[in-house]
């Protein structure tokens, strides 16, 4: 330990975790390879986690970002909002959202797809259904599939 334990201080536990501390109150941690910034290796309230898997932005638990080679993905109230790797998507993937990679952006509704676009065209509309669909010869206004 070093310091006084009472105010600031830096304290050594197990030999392999550093705690900077003000009192009783973690405000870092080095645990490993893993630093978290502004309380302690398992809170999830207000931190900041620094780790070799990538990095992690704590408001709470239910409320978070984070990055890694995967990409950045935004969680609000235990739900992913946002997700930008290969494939990005906004909005909630079990409601209305949109998502977008090298094959087009796809607006959909849960699994299902209420539009795409791409750079060959596009389809407004369900293809099992009635939909207009666009390319950059055609254009189709369908009453349902089976028109043709």
């Amino acid at each position: 330990m070093l310091g006084d334990t009472s105010n600031e201080h830096i304290y050594i536990a197990n030999g392999s975790d550093l705690l900077f501390k003000t009192g009783g109150t973690t405000l870092a941690e080095l645990d490993g390879t893993t630093w978290t910034l502004g309380g302690a290796s398992n809170s999830t309230t207000n931190t900041l986690k620094v780790s070799p898997a990538g990095i992690a932005i704590y408001e709470s638990s239910t409320n978070y970002a984070t990055m890694s080679s995967d990409g950045f993905e935004v969680i609000k109230g235990g739900v992913s909002v946002a997700d930008f790797g290969s494939t990005s998507r906004v909005g909630n993937p079990a409601a209305e959202h949109m998502s977008m990679s090298s094959a087009g952006m796809h607006i959909k509704d849960g699994s299902t797809t209420r539009a795409i676009f791409t750079g060959g065209g596009a389809t407004l509309g369900t293809t099992t259904g009635p939909h207009i669909s666009a390319s950059t010869t055609d254009i189709f206004v369908k009453q349902s599939a089976n028109d043709y």
